[in-house]
């Protein structure tokens, strides 16, 4: 790792307190030695333990449910959140569906520490692949941020929210926004949206026992944690694999 050889040979094991021995190397070319990175190194807990705790809190856990569940200090569980969700960034987003026949958006109002957010998400009727972006505003920016994360669609559904038709007559023009796009603007049509209305049930039962987050990246983060864990970890109950596997990636 140091010098970029391959001419290397194992050099024992080393120690640890919480994950037993590691295989330890040495470099024939600089001499000196190390030990592969797997994600887990110079941590103090067990991978087991890491794992278990990310898979609490992306569950809908609080924080301080999962530190005293666990036996460690809320902050250290945050730290792990920001950490590996950033390290899982860098895979999966070179592993996102491009395309899709029909796409589902809607917008879900949370209210948290006295300060007002929206999560804009849509979800893909073949595959359920989601795409969520948590914003301070619902404005057409927002709209047309997520609107260029999901895969592009051949149809569109949304709610009655008006930034939506904005969007689709920037971006696609204005035959597609009357022959492709769905506005259910009347409670009687909103059952047609309902696909994306069940991942939004999704999103408040996981962050219905938080009270707030810090900071809007902190809410940014933690969304996204929840992204790659609904698209790409967790298998979904109707298609009976996760997201990304149906939408073969």
């Amino acid at each position: 790792i140091y010098c970029k050889s391959k001419d290397i040979v194992k050099y024992g094991k080393r120690r640890t307190k919480e994950r037993g021995k590691i295989q330890r190397y040495k470099c024939k070319t600089c001499g000196r030695t190390f030990c592969e990175n797997d994600g887990f190194k110079w941590k103090h807990h067990s991978k087991n333990t890491i794992i278990d705790a990310l898979e609490l809190y992306v569950a809908g856990n609080s924080l301080r449910f999962v530190a005293q569940f666990i036996g460690i200090a809320k902050d250290t569980v945050l730290r792990w959140v920001f950490e590996y969700t950033k390290l899982l960034d860098k895979y999966a987003y070179k592993l996102r569906q491009h395309f899709t026949d029909r796409l589902h958006m809607d917008e879900l109002f949370l209210k948290m520490r006295k300060t007002f957010y929206y999560v804009w998400a849509s979800i893909c009727r073949d595959t359920r692949f989601a795409t969520i972006v948590f914003a301070p505003q619902r404005t057409t920016k927002y709209a047309e941020l997520l609107f260029d994360e999901s895969p592009t669609p051949l149809e569109l559904v949304t709610d009655g929210a008006f930034p939506y038709g904005t969007v689709v007559r920037k971006k696609r023009g204005t035959w597609w926004y009357h022959n492709c796009y769905h506005r259910c603007a009347n409670f009687e049509d909103k059952k047609n949206n309902n696909l994306v209305e069940r991942l939004n049930n999704t999103i408040r039962a996981c962050t219905h026992k938080r009270r707030g987050y810090k900071s809007l990246d902190t809410g940014r983060w933690q969304m996204r944690n929840l992204e790659i864990y609904y698209n790409y970890i967790r298998s979904h109950m109707t298609i009976k694999q996760t997201p990304a596997e149906k939408a073969g990636l």
